[in-house]
């Protein structure tokens, strides 16, 4: 069973290029151009990549990034 994966970045090159390399597998994936701080788009793009995959039974939010600093080697306070 193959799963279709939408491939959603604000970067087409890098949309396709890893949707290119999903299909190349053996996979299926589709590329979908999305700045997800613009509401008109996100939805858009759900819309398009559910014509394109014929629909989801589930999605994951996977939007999002990490600290510009490096961590600290001691953990301890990191979190406080």
């Amino acid at each position: 069973m193959v799963l279709p994966w939408p491939i959603a970045d604000y970067n087409d090159a890098t949309a396709q290029a890893v949707a290119d390399e999903i299909n190349r597998g053996g996979g299926q994936a589709l590329a979908v151009k999305v700045d997800v701080s613009k509401r008109d788009q996100v939805f858009a793009a759900v819309e398009q990549a559910r014509k394109g995959l014929g629909g989801f039974d589930v999605i994951v939010n996977n939007a999002g990034g990490g600290p510009l600093h490096a961590y600290r080697r001691d953990s301890r306070g990191r979190d406080r």
